[in-house]
Parts: structure tokens; C-alpha cells; sequence
């Protein structure tokens, strides 16, 4: 797939996510890195709607609790202010009672780019398997 420029920067957007969330774990990079109103779906009845209601989720995720992904492409609409991206994750827990698990699959992540020209995540999907 060949990527056009705004692509590689929308991929160069979630690369720094990845890494963001590598540095200072999950929590802080999606408080970095999802707009205010942005949507998580967990895959769970209730899905997580907002920046702080998300920085608070991640937050209550089990203590060593990581979150890692690989984008491998993207694409940005012609009007330049949507885009996605799409990889694999890697989840991994372990709480107080030593209980341990991790979870891999595949995510997808919808972009729009705000007002100063940044992206920001508007809606964040994984799906576990993939």
C-alpha cells in the first residue's frame, strides 16, 4: 500500500501513540492522545465516552497493566481531517493476587484532526484474535 503524505503523518501520529504508551503506560498516553469526546469500545455493554471517562478507565485497569500496538497502515479522507489507522495490540495484566493474562489482537482507530492540526483518536476499537 503505498501512503499518501497525510497518511504517513497520521501513521507517524499512531506510531507516537504506541510509543507514548510504552513510556508512561496507557492511562497517560490515551490522555494525550484521544480528543475530549472521543469513544472506547470495550466490548462491553457500556463503552467509555470522553477523554477524562477514559483517562479514568485506564486508571482503573489493574496495576502492570500494559497496552501495546504496531500500526501497520492508514488512510486519511480527501477533506484531510479524517483519517484511521489499524495494527495489532498486545494486552498484558497481572493484579495483586498474581493473576496474570494478556490479550492479542487486532485495533482500529478513527482520526480527526483538530483545530491546531493535531490527531486525536475519535474512536478506539480492538478486537480481540485478530
Amino acid at each position: 500500500m503505498i501512503l499518501t503524505p497525510a497518511a504517513e503523518e497520521l501513521l507517524a501520529a499512531d506510531r507516537a501513540f504506541a510509543a507514548r504508551s510504552r513510556e508512561v503506560g496507557p492511562a497517560e498516553a490515551f490522555r494525550q492522545f484521544v480528543s475530549a469526546d472521543a469513544t472506547l469500545l470495550t466490548g462491553n455493554p457500556l463503552n467509555v465516552v470522553g477523554r477524562d471517562a477514559i483517562h479514568r478507565y485506564m486508571q482503573s485497569l489493574p496495576a502492570g497493566t500494559t497496552l501495546t500496538w504496531e500500526p501497520k497502515a492508514a488512510d486519511v479522507a480527501a477533506s484531510g481531517e479524517l483519517g484511521w489507522t489499524w495494527g495489532h495490540y498486545r494486552y498484558a495484566w497481572s493484579d495483586p493476587e498474581s493473576v496474570e493474562g494478556e490479550s492479542r489482537g487486532t485495533y482500529l482507530n478513527v482520526w480527526q484532526r483538530n483545530k491546531q492540526a493535531e490527531w486525536k483518536v475519535l474512536l478506539d476499537l480492538g478486537s480481540p484474535g485478530g
